[in-house]
């Protein structure tokens, strides 16, 4: 026998099927929300590490077979809650590598992590928030590659500027590298052009849309590369353009402002990347 469903049970049925169905557009939404949230921590975890500090991580991962990674993360975790000599860091780091390589578990990132935390005695919730720490700086660590390249061929004078005042009440959100009028610049990584041309802040700029999906601003440009169009796929090291002071820099010193945003639209402090690609390209470093 058919069975007869009422107009208004099949409305509390339609509410119930759309009530699940936002419901799970809300998780959706909340599942990229944390995902976004945990690829920001990453990023802004590497971008706060001075570039000597990851030399020394994978100087030593290279020398005892542990992830660099892991490394930079006991160091990090260990040094906010006191524990260890802290000697130096080189010698601190050498020597959490020699305890880490001596455990059987020390390629690994995952659950066995605790194991090796514990094998030098440090306690379980420290180790946990060793392991996630890894986890993050892993996520994102190849931004400190061999995948990225210097923006110059020679080196330029600059500083750490993040966050310093501009005009209009606006935040410096890039690094700026001082070299003459006329100096090559180069992509520091493959991706596609995004934006090219005119903007009254930037002047003349060159916008990347990187492999790794994090857009690379080129800014104050004198002159860009007539032969980039706008989607075009580029290769790490190909010339984007030369050095001015185009925009809001005309009573500047030529330079480049060299930025990085995140796929969200967070930009991130440039700073130590920019001094771990110059060494990786063998420049010498402005003192």
């Amino acid at each position: 026998m058919a069975v007869i469903i009422r107009k208004p049970i099949k409305k509390y049925i339609a509410f119930f099927l759309l009530a699940l169905m936002g419901g799970s557009v809300l998780a959706g939404l909340w599942l990229v929300k944390q995902r976004n949230l945990k690829q920001s921590q990453s990023y802004e975890l590497l971008a706060a590490m001075p570039s000597s500090f990851v030399n020394s991580c994978q100087k030593a991962s290279l020398q005892y077979n542990v992830p660099w990674e892991l490394l930079a993360s006991v160091y990090q975790v260990s040094a906010e809650h006191g524990l260890g000599k802290q000697l130096n860091e080189d010698e601190d780091i050498e020597n959490i590598a020699k305890a880490i390589s001596q455990s059987k578990a020390r390629n690994s990132l995952n659950l066995d992590t605790t194991i090796i935390m514990h094998s030098m005695n440090v306690p379980f919730s420290i180790a946990l928030e060793i392991r996630a720490r890894g986890r993050l700086i892993a996520n994102k660590s190849y931004l400190y590659s061999g995948a990225y390249s210097f923006p110059y061929a020679v080196a330029p004078y600059y500083t750490d500027t993040w966050g310093a005042d501009r005009a209009g009440g606006r935040k410096h959100e890039g690094t700026d590298l001082f070299l003459p009028e006329g100096t090559p610049i180069y992509s520091v990584c493959s991706g596609k052009v995004e934006k090219l041309g005119w903007n009254k802040l930037g002047g003349e700029r060159v916008g990347i849309r990187g492999n790794d999906q994090i857009y690379y601003y080129y800014a104050h440009l004198a002159e860009i590369n007539p032969d980039l169009y706008t989607g075009m796929k580029v290769n790490r090291g190909a010339l984007l353009g030369y050095t001015g002071h185009t925009g809001d820099a005309i009573a500047t010193p030529d330079h480049l402002h060299f930025g990085m945003e995140l796929p969200g639209g967070k930009w991130i402090n440039p700073y130590n990347f920019l001094r771990y690609w110059q060494v990786a390209n063998v420049l010498p470093i402005s003192k």
